[in-house]
């Protein structure tokens, strides 16, 4: 499995960033019915469910990372 770098953002908007903790198992879903952003991903934690999305804005992608218009296409609809 390729390992790919990816900037999480919007957590403020769910459960802000203390739910996340090192090595919990992020999923991630394909969104192309968001009407803001047909390549859209969200990131799901298991038990809180939506805790944001893969930054796909020049001012939101961290530098090394991949904004979720380059990853759309090695994302799987479910990751």
């Amino acid at each position: 499995m390729k390992e790919i770098n990816l900037t999480i953002t919007g957590m403020r908007h769910y459960y802000g960033n203390g739910v996340f903790h090192v090595g919990d198992i992020l999923r991630c879903r394909k969104e192309p019915e968001n009407e803001y952003d047909a390549e859209a991903i969200q990131v799901l934690l298991p038990v809180y469910g939506k805790v944001g999305y893969i930054a796909n804005s020049p001012y939101t992608v961290a530098k090394g990372t991949l904004s979720a218009g380059r990853a759309y296409d090695q994302v799987k609809k479910k990751s």
